[in-house]
C-alpha cells in the first residue's frame, strides 16, 4: 500500500526480474519457475477471511513452461503453414465452366408423379402398396 495525496493505492512489487525459463539455445533452465498462491488473486481481507491457512501454492516449473511454450510455438507454425498459398505466384487459373441447369424431360414428370403418390400412400399407411 502506498499513501498518496488522493488516498491509499495498491502497488505491485516485482520479486524476481528477468528470470528466463529458456537459455540462448532454447533449452529449459534450472530456475524455480512460476510460483503463485491463491492469495495473489484476491485482496488481503478476502484472502485472510476465506482462504486463511488453506492458501495453496501453484508451481509451474521451467520444464513445464518450456513444454507449454514449445507446444504453442508448434501450433502457431502449423497455423501459419495452413495460411500459405500453394499456388505459384503469377499462375493463372482457368475459370470454372458453368454447371448447366437441370432439365426435366417429358417422361420424368410422370415418374415423379408416381413416386409422389407412392410416398403419400406409404405415409397414409395404405395397404395397397
Amino acid at each position: 500500500m502506498v499513501n498518496t495525496a488522493n488516498g491509499n493505492k495498491s502497488r505491485v512489487v516485482q520479486e524476481i526480474a528477468d528470470d528466463a525459463f529458456r537459455d540462448d539455445q532454447g533449452n529449459p533452465t534450472d530456475h524455480l519457475g512460476l510460483r503463485l498462491r491463491l492469495r495473489d488473486f484476491a485482496y488481503k481481507e478476502l484472502a485472510h477471511n476465506e482462504i486463511g491457512d488453506k492458501d495453496r501454492e501453484l508451481v509451474v516449473s521451467t520444464q513445464q513452461l518450456f513444454k507449454y511454450r514449445d507446444a504453442a510455438e508448434t501450433m502457431v507454425e502449423q497455423l501459419e503453414s495452413l495460411s500459405e498459398h500453394s499456388i505459384t505466384p503469377g499462375l493463372k487459373k482457368r475459370k470454372r465452366s458453368e454447371t448447366p441447369p437441370d432439365q426435366i424431360a417429358s417422361g420424368d414428370e410422370a415418374r415423379y408423379v408416381r413416386q409422389e403418390r407412392a410416398a403419400k400412400r406409404m405415409a397414409d399407411d395404405d395397404p395397397e402398396l
